[in-house]
Parts: C-alpha cells; structure tokens; sequence
C-alpha cells in the first residue's frame, strides 16, 4: 500500500521493467534516489512519509491533515496524492463542488435577473452536490417545477432542496435550527404541519427585515440577538414562545403571517 519497490521479473524485466519510471499509483520513481517524484516534492516509500515538508500549512480539517510530512494521512490504502500538496480524495470534492456550482449557475442563468439571492442559493447547491446531501435529479426535479412567485408553504416543504417562497429564495439543509439571510435555509421536514408551516412564514419575516434594514443592520439587530438569546433560552430551559415574543422575532412573525397561541 506504501510503494515500496517489488522485485522486477519476466522477459520484460531488463527492458521495459527497468525503462518504465511510471509505478506505484502511476507516480514517478526516480531509480537514482530510489524516492517518488510527486510533481511537487519526493516522497520516501521506506518510511512513508515526504522528504520535505507540504507547501500547504495543512491540507485538510483532521490532526494528521497538519503533518506537513505524512503521505495521505497515513491511510494510502483509501488516498492517494498526485500532486504532493493534497490527497485525492480531497481533489475530488474541491472538482465535485467546482462541477456542481457551474452546472447549477447555468440552470439558474434565467432567474439571475430575477432575485438577488441566487448566488448564496448556488453556492448552497454546489456544496450540497459535492458533499453527496443532495442529487442531481433531486435538484432538476425542483428546477422543473421552481416559481418566482409561489406563495404555497406546502410547495416549499415538498421540495427536495431549492424552492421559492414570495420571491425569497429558499435552501432545505440538515442543521438544527432554521434561520435566513437573504435567503431562507430551512429544515428538511416535508410534513405540513402547523410548527412547519409557521416556520416558513417566520423565516420569510426575516427576508423581508433583511431587505429593510440592509446586511449590517440585519446582523447587528436580528442575527446576534437572535443567537445570543436562542442559546441564553436553551441553557436556561425556557420556553421557546418566549423566544418569539422577543422584537425581532415578533416583527418577523407579523412580517410573515404568523399567527401564535
């Protein structure tokens, strides 16, 4: 799994065998220092590790990711690294979110001209595609019936992943708790129940303080109030009526229709 050289054998082992510089996982072996040639630095198949250090100060999110000196994270058998700066595996979701982001900016080349969020909406897509949490035909089949202009919570519960709702753009995503900025990111949930219906009311409320009070007025009256006493409420087992009795909370349910017991 490592790369350590094998004893060359068969008619082909003077000529071909020896001639061939291209080996293990198709990377260059110099026959002189007996190292691979990994388009960037050399990397030392005995030990497993490089013989200098990355020219990336880490390379991924993990502990081993900043060894500047380990080959794949130690984990050759899953990873390789053509280029001697980063794994493969790690190429592939950068090429996957790349690909993912170009395709859904072509799809979206109509609705451009139309709203103002649907970079943030793009950039959502291309991550969600790259990181495997949404298909491709999921998204086409919300494309194919996506409209500007829907007004229907239940429509944009349906949804796979992407959907409208009177005009503000909308993202389905896995986190715990829903929030908006500029456009609304809401839970998976495709059951039109009353919490999930107020939910997408309540969030379009913020889209339209977003849009009155401009992005650094939004952050500093609605987003960090909002985390600070979410978080304050949740620490001290309030009641989560409390928390949207709070001003901009409840200016965000009137915005949006929200009718609370």
């Amino acid at each position: 799994a490592w790369g350590n050289q094998q004893p060359i054998s068969g008619s082909l082992a003077t000529t071909i065998g020896e001639e061939n510089p291209f080996r293990y996982r198709g990377y260059y072996f110099d026959t002189e220092t007996g190292l691979y040639y990994l388009n960037s630095r050399y990397y030392d198949s005995v030990t497993g590790r490089f013989i200098n250090a990355d020219g990336l100060v880490t390379a991924s999110t993990t502990l081993l990711g900043t060894n500047m000196y380990a080959y794949c994270e130690s984990n050759p058998v899953n990873h390789r690294d053509s280029s001697g700066f980063v794994m493969k595996e790690l190429v592939d979701f950068c090429m996957n979110l790349e690909a993912g982001v170009r395709v859904i900016q072509e799809i979206y080349e109509y609705y451009i001209f139309a709203t103002g969020t649907v970079g943030l909406m793009t950039v959502s897509t291309g991550l969600a595609l790259a990181t495997g949490s949404v298909t491709i035909d999921e998204i086409r089949s919300d494309l194919d019936r996506i409209d500007l202009t829907n007004s229907s919570e239940v429509e944009v519960l349906d949804a796979n992943f992407l959907s409208f709702y009177k005009g503000a753009g909308v993202v389905k995503q896995d986190f715990t708790d829903p929030f908006s900025f500029g456009v609304m990111f809401i839970n998976s949930e495709k059951t039109a129940t009353e919490y999930n219906i107020n939910m997408v009311k309540h969030e379009y409320g913020h889209t339209v303080q977003f849009r009155e009070k401009g992005v650094v007025g939004y952050i500093v009256t609605v987003a960090i109030p909002s985390v600070i006493y979410l978080k304050l409420d949740r620490s001290r087992g309030n009641d989560f009526k409390d928390y949207f009795k709070r001003p901009w909370e409840a200016q965000a349910d009137m915005y949006g229709g929200v009718q609370r017991d």
